[in-house]
């Protein structure tokens, strides 16, 4: 009987240390997930008006029939909100 109890006891004490790794390995993943959570927001946040820029001037590219950009990119230079405003800005003004 007290063998018995001596290994209930034994595992016990394993349960009870898995139990406390596991609590540690989760605090960990929710510390990690808010981690990247932030950092993907902020990333998205300094990555938005670059690529919208990259995606104008890449739909003017297109959308330009004589390979000229000359006169593109003084109404680019001229049109300081277009960058501000990335693609809705440019939609707006330029159907």
């Amino acid at each position: 009987m007290r063998k018995q109890k001596t290994e209930v006891e034994t595992k016990n004490r394993e349960v009870e240390q898995a139990k406390q790794q596991l609590e540690e390995k989760a605090e960990q993943l929710a510390l990690t997930s808010k981690y990247k959570s932030e950092f993907l927001a902020n990333m998205s946040h300094e990555l938005r008006t670059p690529l919208n820029n990259l995606l104008i001037l890449a739909k003017m590219l297109a959308e330009n029939s004589e390979k000229n950009l000359l006169s593109k990119a003084g109404e680019i230079r001229r049109d300081d909100s277009l960058f501000r405003n990335g693609l809705a800005g440019a939609h707006q003004r330029h159907p």
